[in-house]
């Protein structure tokens, strides 16, 4: 069975590159453009698996991270954001209820990877990404430096 992703993101353009990727790696992806279509469809499909934007008209990617933390403590979440990690990273990992944080400078391909490696060990019934904070190892690999 495929991984259902529910994608919030606003910019078109990045929304098709991540998409086209991971349906490339056989993956089902929910692509929404606002908050509120995202919490629809969080409601409906119950994904796997929540990829969103932080900074949306309306809902916020950290308030829907919130909504969806109240209901699902387990589901991982990961935020994909042009911000710089080191201004946010305590939001984002605090109310937002982060399980990674993705810069969108960073390349695609890492991105797949990171999912890889979650989908290799939740069918190995390992729980690495939990509710782990990586916090941490994201900062370090970031360089904490925003320009």
């Amino acid at each position: 069975m495929k991984m259902k992703i529910l994608h919030l993101e606003d910019d078109i353009m990045f929304s098709h590159i991540v998409r086209s990727h991971l349906e490339g790696k056989e993956m089902h992806v929910y692509s929404v453009m606002d908050g509120e279509s995202a919490w629809s469809v969080y409601l409906q499909e119950k994904p796997d698996l929540c990829l969103l934007d932080i900074i949306l008209p309306g809902i916020s990617g950290i308030d829907l991270g919130e909504r969806i933390r109240e209901l699902d403590s387990q589901i991982p979440i990961f935020y994909l954001s042009g911000e710089c990690f080191s201004q946010i990273q305590d939001e984002v990992f605090g109310r937002g209820g982060a399980n990674g944080f993705f810069s969108k400078t960073r390349n695609i391909n890492e991105l797949s990877q990171w999912i890889n490696q979650l989908v290799n060990n939740k069918s190995r019934g390992n729980a690495k990404y939990g509710n782990q904070d990586r916090r941490h190892d994201i900062s370090r690999r970031q360089g904490g430096t925003c320009l």
